[in-house]
């Protein structure tokens, strides 16, 4: 249910998930929802995500951001909430949205959202290859050249939880003549894999990719390895419940991040706009 949102109400609203999917498939098939149907794509930018935290903060009011400034606390004084930053300094407000990850929450406000120290977070390492296409087939080359990528299942004997193409989704990732692949390695079930050295993370990468597309050899050209201690909320069973009793904490407080209703850069969007419309529904 608050994984995939989209699939609960599906079910619910029909009672059955294959015959909701089915009228979905139906109902998109008509020449009304055709022309109302917004195309999906997978999109990126040139220098990376920031590229849209950038361009946000070249529309905002110079006078109304302040950077490099991290939180220490959030509290409540004489009906005023108090944002003390690491300098010192004291901001008062009478709203605030909390955009950070759940963890980051609890250790700002414990008073308030102490609870949120109990979701789960799982490490994550990103490494980005640039192989040359020598080292592989055609037919690898044109399942890449067509493909997303990949998942892995824990009985493969592969330690990669899965592989973007990302040249075969953006033109610009490499050169003509090779392949740039996006690997993701730790998880959950495999939070030692951080502690991995970023020559081991890369070799193990190599290897599986090695024994997905069943190569003799594979050396990469490029290599670029970013570790996250907590990248990944974990929405396990008793998420909504924990979502839904600390949501309400504090009646000037709104919280927004991918920790409440989806991972997704586009439910981290929709999560900021649906804060901002809730922080103005609020009363003084």
């Amino acid at each position: 249910q608050s994984v995939f949102p989209a699939v609960f109400e599906i079910a619910k609203e029909n009672n059955n998930l294959i015959l909701g999917f089915l009228k979905k498939l139906f109902q998109s098939t008509t020449k009304e929802d055709k022309g109302k149907k917004r195309k999906r794509e997978i999109i990126s930018f040139p220098e990376g995500l920031s590229t849209l935290v950038r361009a946000i903060h070249k529309f905002l009011p110079v006078n109304k951001v302040k950077l490099n400034s991290p939180v220490k606390k959030l509290f409540l004084h004489n009906s005023l909430l108090v944002v003390e930053l690491a300098d010192g300094q004291c901001i008062n407000a009478k709203k605030v949205i909390l955009a950070v990850p759940a963890f980051k929450a609890a250790e700002i406000a414990p008073e308030i959202y102490k609870d949120l120290s109990k979701l789960r977070y799982a490490s994550v390492s990103c490494v980005n290859l640039i192989c040359d296409e020598k080292y592989f087939s055609e037919d690898n080359l044109k399942t890449i050249s067509s493909s997303f990528g990949f998942l892995t299942a824990r009985d493969q004997d592969i330690q990669v939880l899965g592989v973007i193409f990302s040249s075969a989704l953006f033109s610009n990732r490499c050169s003509k003549g090779q392949i740039a692949f996006t690997c993701f390695v730790g998880g959950i079930n495999n939070p030692q894999a951080l502690n991995l050295s970023d020559k081991e993370i890369t070799d193990l990468c190599l290897r599986d990719i090695k024994k997905v597309f069943h190569l003799d050899s594979l050396q990469q050209e490029f290599s670029l390895v970013t570790k996250w201690q907590q990248g990944i909320p974990q929405y396990e069973v008793g998420h909504k419940a924990l979502i839904e009793a600390v949501e309400p904490s504090m009646q000037g407080i709104v919280l927004a991040g991918n920790y409440l209703r989806g991972v997704s850069v586009e439910d981290s969007v929709k999560s900021g706009f649906e804060a901002y419309k809730e922080v103005n529904l609020r009363k003084e």
